[in-house]
């Protein structure tokens, strides 16, 4: 509001004629004033109610440029809730702001910042001095002092309201927090146990491949049992084949000990959060303001005892000269007036020590449910990052599977060439090729042929180079 008024100020009370406003001017300014929304914020870095007139056919964007203009929050950075939601569900983007919903100073829209705490001042009025009543009885100067006195009583009034306002908002802020931070704990909740399903499905995948290379292990293992000496190049497949699952196998089980932890991370906030309620009591016993409407109704008890002081002066100075019971009673109102003035004093005292109490203890709560959001943002993109982790460990999957199926495709080709150049395996033994007896030629005694039939029948005897057996 201060940056529409000033101007408006400045342009009434400019010395230059040139420049001093007109009366058609003065009244365009006005009403273009009065046309604006008026929407009511509080806001919890300074602890204050903050009144933005904005035009009506403007848009968010417009309205948070004005909020960082009075907060000094950029928009960026800033974090709007209001009925226990986020501001941004009950409007979108693009809304006019003559259709937003109607906001007060009882129920205004919450500012909170994103990241850090950047705690302001909060922005406190010191109420002036009390005037003091001079020894004589003077009539004309204690209607005066009465009226001064009546006017700083109403202002303590109204400044101790606002301030016991700022402690029910504190609460109100505190409680829309709370109950955004338990969705995001229950969003997040649900999020991870959808995620660790479709883990656990992923190792089911993985336990059926696990249960296939152990099938054909044990199948390789009968095949090739008894075997003297197995080709190189079997037994490079096979080590391809084990490191392939052994690599899978590694892979999943740092994902899945990395979603276990996150799953009891978000169980122990769920625990303390919701079902301990650890942030609402924690508010409820470091909150020190109380009795509202008790003091409320003794400020306005005051109120009314020193305007009618007043108003007593005020008839008693256009008498010009009092009688006797009338100047004891007038001494006595005097009196009185002072005492309600010290009490009036004291009462504002109080709730102004409260309030700034009450914003201390706001910051302490603060700094540990900032602690908590963040945790569940680190959280949430940890589990962003299982997600994508298990996308590619499902994608490498695939690939290994069909890896997997070529290398055993290629191992049990290399077995059946290795079978059909030895001929069939039986009981883990060849068998034995029958060689017909060669005819003899009729020669001498002690006669052989060098080159005959027998020295033939002697080298395929003797030459067992070429048999393996399985």
């Amino acid at each position: 509001a201060r940056r529409l008024i000033t101007p408006l100020f400045a342009g009434l009370m400019e010395c230059d004629p040139d420049r001093i406003w007109t009366f058609e001017k003065f009244f365009h300014e006005v009403n273009k004033i009065t046309n604006k929304r008026c929407l009511h914020f509080f806001s919890v870095s300074s602890g204050s109610t903050v009144h933005v007139y904005i035009d009506r056919t403007d848009k968010l964007a417009k309205l948070q440029e004005v909020i960082a203009a009075e907060t000094d929050i950029r928009a960026s950075n800033q974090l709007l809730l209001f009925d226990n939601n986020f501001f941004s569900n009950a409007i979108s983007p693009l809304q006019a702001i003559s259709t937003y919903p109607e906001t007060s100073v009882k129920n205004p829209v919450y500012i909170f910042w994103k990241e850090g705490n950047e705690y302001q001042k909060m922005p406190m009025i010191d109420l002036p001095p009390f005037p003091q009543f001079t020894t004589a009885v003077t009539l004309d100067n204690d209607a005066a002092v009465a009226k001064i006195s009546c006017g700083i009583v109403y202002l303590s009034q109204r400044n101790g309201q606002d301030l016991a306002q700022r402690h029910l908002s504190f609460s109100s802020a505190i409680s829309a927090y709370i109950t955004i931070l338990s969705k995001d704990i229950e969003d997040l909740r649900k999020y991870i146990g959808l995620f660790n399903a479709t883990v656990e499905e992923t190792g089911e995948r993985l336990k059926q491949v696990v249960d296939s290379h152990e099938l054909v292990t044990n199948m390789l293992t009968l095949v090739l049992m008894g075997a003297n000496n197995v080709p190189d190049d079997v037994q490079e497949i096979q080590e391809e084949l084990k490191e392939l699952v052994s690599n899978q196998e590694e892979t999943y089980e740092e994902m899945k000990t990395a979603v276990d932890q996150l799953k009891n991370y978000i169980e122990e906030y769920h625990q303390k959060v919701i079902m301990e309620k650890e942030l609402n009591n924690r508010w409820r016993v470091i909150a020190t303001y109380k009795d509202k409407e008790k003091l409320d109704s003794r400020l306005d008890s005051l109120t009314r005892n020193v305007r009618e002081v007043w108003e007593s002066f005020r008839r008693n100075k256009t008498l010009k000269r009092l009688s006797f019971n009338d100047e004891q009673i007038h001494k006595f109102d005097r009196t009185k007036l002072s005492d309600n003035c010290k009490k009036a004093q004291s009462f504002y005292d109080f709730t102004r020590t409260q309030t700034q109490a009450v914003y201390k203890n706001f910051q302490e709560w603060f700094n540990l449910a900032c602690k908590i959001r963040f945790r569940l943002m680190k959280i949430e993109s940890q589990v962003t990052n299982q997600v994508d982790k298990q996308s590619a460990i499902s994608k490498e999957m695939s690939k290994s599977s069909q890896l997997y199926t070529k290398k055993v495709q290629q191992l049990l080709g290399r077995i059946q060439g290795l079978v059909g150049e030895n001929g069939p395996i039986e009981n883990g033994k060849e068998e034995e090729e029958i060689v017909p007896e060669p005819e003899q030629d009729i020669c001498g005694p002690g006669q052989l042929v060098a080159d005959g039939p027998m020295s033939s029948l002697d080298l395929s005897l003797n030459d067992t180079s070429s048999i393996t057996e399985y």
